[in-house]
């Protein structure tokens, strides 16, 4: 997280000054903070926008918030038609907590911020959050691409951050209670429940909530809902199959082979520690080696992340080999298959902590950092070097990644 008085104390010199994008991410959400609600709408259908312009040369022209200017405002729309009216903005780069809006959603006077932007001839847009209105949700987005503007994702913690602030994406339309009740009914018998009492608990610890089962499950059901990892017409309820992967019983996973993860322990090599999909789903793993293993000084932030790293760097498809956790008297090795991916480059990488790869499943990942089971922002990497002397990252002959975690 970046420090609000650091940067609104650099944006005093804002035309002198450079701003990266992650400066500028954090610059449009506390701004957005300052929006005002509309005062003829219901305060809790009105989400805080902040939204800034950056030059070619890292230079901010101008920022604002939704209803800076009058009441109703958006954000860009300030920006764009009442700040920097008549300026040149091929050049620019605009950021903006919110999608923006489209004609015939949240417009003003009939001219919606998408369209707006696309007059503009902006160079790119990077967007905090999707609309969760379903009725303008990638609209905006898909309205960019197709006059060619290319868009950029905000990421880590900022994402939480601007999602939890904004109350309506709190509480449910009348649409959506009516799709949680489907999703109870109809999707909720095949969810492995420990997966998900865990997964909830272990949410709440991480964003220091109250752990409430029937609210937190609640909740948990509407963010499926509106990142669309579950989708609903008048017969047939979707389900994603990462979300499958994570929280499904496996007599209802015949075609993916999920907990692909083998545990052998040298110490008791005659009990079977084979992960399955019944007894151990991926959310209760990091418990399952806690409650089981002792590993003396263990660093518990480097040892989730190990974890986190053997199960989203893995492709899950039907052909896939396995992935291996093996324990002995001095160390643990983690291994994943990287036959389809290494090269030398990304080996000299790896050996030096300093890897960035995409996960091979980004739904996973993402439940994950909300659950704080990894590090983001490629902090992992950091973790892992600052313990050098007990973790090592190497190569095995069959093209296996290797992480070495000592554990004196």
């Amino acid at each position: 997280m970046l420090d609000e008085d650091s940067l609104f104390l650099k944006l005093k010199n804002k035309s002198n000054e450079v701003f990266s994008d992650e400066e500028c991410e954090w610059i449009t959400y506390y701004e957005s903070l300052k929006s005002r609600r509309d005062k003829e709408h219901d305060s809790n259908k009105d989400p805080l926008v902040g939204a800034l312009i950056r030059d070619k040369n890292g230079h901010i022209l101008e920022i604002s918030h939704r209803a800076s200017g009058q009441e109703g405002d958006h954000a860009e729309y300030v920006l764009i038609k009442n700040k920097l009216s008549g300026v040149d903005l091929s050049e620019c780069h605009l950021f903006t907590t919110l999608e923006p809006c489209v004609d015939d959603c949240r417009s003003h006077e009939g001219k919606s911020c998408s369209s707006i932007i696309c007059k503009t001839e902006i160079k790119d847009v990077h967007i905090g959050i999707l609309d969760p209105n379903p009725t303008v949700r990638e609209r905006g987005l898909s309205l960019l691409f197709r006059n060619g503007i290319k868009v950029y994702p905000y990421s880590g913690e900022i994402v939480e951050l601007i999602y939890n602030s904004c109350d309506t994406f709190k509480n449910p339309t009348s649409e959506e209670v009516e799709l949680i009740r489907r999703f109870k009914k109809d999707v909720l018998p095949f969810f492995d429940v420990s997966a998900v009492e865990t997964y909830l608990k272990d949410f709440c610890v991480a964003n220091n909530e109250t752990y409430d089962y029937e609210k937190n499950l609640n909740s948990f059901i509407l963010d499926l809902i509106r990142r669309q990892f579950v989708s609903f017409d008048a017969r047939h309820i979707e389900v994603n199959d990462s979300i499958k992967i994570l929280f499904y019983k496996n007599e209802f996973l015949p075609h993916l082979l999920c907990r692909q993860i083998k545990i052998i322990d040298s110490r008791n090599p005659e009990v079977d520690r084979s992960v399955t999909t019944i007894d151990y789903p991926l959310p209760t793993l990091y418990h399952y080696i806690e409650n089981n293993y002792s590993f003396g000084k263990v660093d518990k932030v480097a040892f989730r992340e190990i974890i986190a790293n053997l199960i989203i760097h893995r492709s899950y498809d039907i052909n896939d080999s396995l992935g291996y956790i093996t324990f002995d008297e001095v160390e643990a090795h983690f291994k994943n298959d990287a036959s389809k991916k290494l090269n030398h480059a990304h080996l000299k990488d790896l050996s030096e902590y300093k890897a960035e790869s995409k996960p091979g499943d980004g739904v996973i990942a993402q439940f994950f950092n909300l659950a704080n089971y990894c590090e983001r922002s490629k902090k992992g990497q950091k973790t892992f070097y600052e313990l050098k002397d007990r973790i090592t990252i190497s190569i095995s002959d069959n093209n296996f990644i290797d992480v070495c975690y000592k554990y004196y």
